[in-house]
């Protein structure tokens, strides 16, 4: 009996040890591809039903799309929105998102 609980407590130990590395290191877990190697791009991929092209191609766009201190600025955030996250949303076809996914944009560090 003791064996068996040492068995199961040392399984135990293996599986948080691996939850652990997985919040600290989120790229290097399996559940991500290798192209969504940024925060910014996981929180996207999260967000996006884990359509790795939309994050990809909505990560570039952001990125090269973007004005200079946009957040605060309503017409540099309508840009953003309007010219380009919806256009995005739109060639993959999921325009519904848009509100939702431009409250996470606005969330990441790597976009300010």
């Amino acid at each position: 009996m003791r064996n068996e609980e040492a068995e199961h407590y040392e399984e135990y130990l293996k599986s948080i040890i691996e939850l652990v590395l997985k919040v600290k290191k989120p790229e290097t877990s399996p559940e991500y591809p290798p192209t969504i190697n940024t925060q910014a791009k996981r929180a996207l991929y999260d967000n996006l039903e884990k359509d790795e092209a939309l994050s990809i191609a909505m990560d570039a766009g952001i990125v090269n799309g973007k004005h200079d201190d946009w957040e605060g600025n309503l017409q540099k955030e309508k840009h953003l929105k309007y010219k380009i996250v919806k256009p995005v949303l739109e060639a993959y076809h999921q325009p519904e998102k848009l509100h939702p996914i431009f409250e996470v944009i606005k969330e990441q560090k790597d976009y300010k």
